[in-house]
């Protein structure tokens, strides 16, 4: 069983600057010591509003990698 955050990432909508929130999303990473495949399981279950429809519309290849998912969320 994976070990419990110490550290929860605030949730992204959509409607604030995502630099500011990855940056958040990232220090919250760190403090977790998240690997990029935990890291891609947060941001899946963090985006919500605009921000979960912009994830939904990419291509598989893209949802399935965290460095290519940020890339093409900014």
């Amino acid at each position: 069983m994976a070990a419990r955050p110490l550290v929860l990432p605030e949730a992204y909508s959509g409607e604030t600057s995502w630099e500011d929130w990855a940056f958040h999303f990232e220090n919250v990473a760190a403090v977790n010591e998240w690997s990029a495949a935990q890291k891609l399981q947060w941001l899946r279950v963090r985006l919500t509003g605009r921000a979960q429809r912009a994830f939904q519309h990419l291509s598989a290849s893209t949802r399935d990698s965290y460095e290519e998912a940020m890339k093409a969320l900014r």
